[in-house]
């Protein structure tokens, strides 16, 4: 990290102020908030509940990179998963709406 805050203070661009923890929080969400487009903010609003199954897990409930990066190809981010909890379809009293 030291090495990384030293090329920041270098080249600023190089490294965004919203990336440096030794700034005051303010400063670094004003920073990221001027580099993200509207379709990027307004994606930060949406919330995956029930599609969770279909949109980024495995046959087992966990995490699948390739499933997600497939779903949200189009996409401009996710601002959060909804109840993660429920999401495996094995786990006992934590059953998704998904499952059935």
């Amino acid at each position: 990290m030291k090495k990384q805050l030293a090329a920041a203070s270098r080249n600023p661009k190089r490294f965004p102020a919203y990336r440096n923890a030794k700034l005051p929080s303010a400063r670094r969400v004003k920073d990221l908030l001027s580099r993200m487009s509207l379709e990027e903010k307004a994606a930060q609003m949406v919330c995956i509940w029930r599609e969770k199954a279909k949109t980024f897990l495995d046959e087992d409930g966990n995490f699948d990179y390739a499933k997600a990066k497939k779903a949200f190809a189009r996409s401009h981010g996710l601002g959060q998963v909804g109840r993660p909890s429920d999401a495996g379809c094995h786990l006992e009293r934590r059953q998704s709406q998904d499952c059935g």
